[in-house]
């Protein structure tokens, strides 16, 4: 993908070039070649951007995976599931959570997963427990099954 990106990048940026040429060359109005031309600079903008994920994503391809600390937030996100706060679950989906997709009636969540033990966030590491009590509003209980309202004899 990143080779065809970056052929793609290429072609449109030598497609500006033949514009600018071609407006130097007074074949071509200087309406028309800037309408053309901040369309081809949005793309290539956009292909650059790419480039540069794919280029990263290459790079930690590239390096050798350290996945023991995968095992410490995994047993970190447990013990917040399990025993921790509303305000650390809160705290925990914020950091975790990069995106939720919802397509329909299916909502997939894109987890962001530490590249490494250096990268795993404050609050999931193991000794920390600190959020702040107001950053999330607790839900009061229920209302029982007998309602508000007293009851009626009958």
């Amino acid at each position: 993908e990143l080779t065809e990106v970056q052929e793609q990048l290429a072609a449109k940026e030598a497609l500006v070039d033949r514009y600018l040429t071609d407006h130097e060359g007074n074949k071509i109005d200087r309406e028309t070649v800037a309408r053309r031309i901040d369309k081809l600079s949005e793309q290539i903008r956009q292909l650059r951007h790419r480039s540069d994920e794919l280029t990263f994503l290459t790079d930690i391809d590239d390096q050798e995976p350290d996945t023991g600390y995968l095992a410490e937030i995994r047993d970190r996100i447990h013990e917040i599931i399990s025993t921790g706060t509303p305000q650390e679950r809160k705290t925990m989906c914020e950091v975790l959570v990069a995106e939720l997709r919802i397509d329909g009636d299916i909502a997939t969540p894109v987890i962001n997963v530490p590249l490494g033990r250096d990268d795993i966030p404050a609050n999931l590491q193991p000794e920390v427990h600190d959020t702040a009590a107001e950053a999330v509003r607790v839900l009061p209980p229920k209302v029982g099954r007998r309602g508000l309202e007293p009851r009626s004899p009958g």
